[in-house]
């Protein structure tokens, strides 16, 4: 175990979980696996890459793409000494109307 007295950066994981009704493609979007080695608490910041502008700053949150194309959802997790680390993930958006079946997936583990 750590007995340092150096901080070390928080370690970011997405889930996510797709579901497609038609009007585009649903990401459910989960953090809670992601942790600090250090026990700090932690802030998050999810970009979900469509426009850049779009973000959240929940643990869990979802986003529906509406248009076509490839898009990569980034998670920034910051602990409470202020660093910081990131983990993405790439959204394949196709065309609609798809059946989808909805499945658990990570990424940071």
């Amino acid at each position: 175990s750590y007995t340092g007295n150096m901080n070390r950066s928080p370690k970011p994981v997405i889930q996510q979980f797709l579901s497609s009704n038609g009007n585009g493609l649903t990401v459910n979007f989960d953090a809670s696996k992601s942790s600090d080695p250090d026990g700090d608490d932690m802030t998050f910041v999810w970009d979900f890459g469509e426009d850049g502008s779009t973000t959240s700053n929940t643990i869990t949150t979802s986003y529906t793409y509406s248009t076509v194309g490839k898009f990569t959802a980034t998670l920034s997790v910051t602990d409470m000494k202020g660093f910081k680390a990131k983990s993405s993930v790439d959204i394949d958006v196709e065309q609609y109307p798809k059946p989808l079946v909805a499945f658990p997936w990570s990424s940071g583990e």
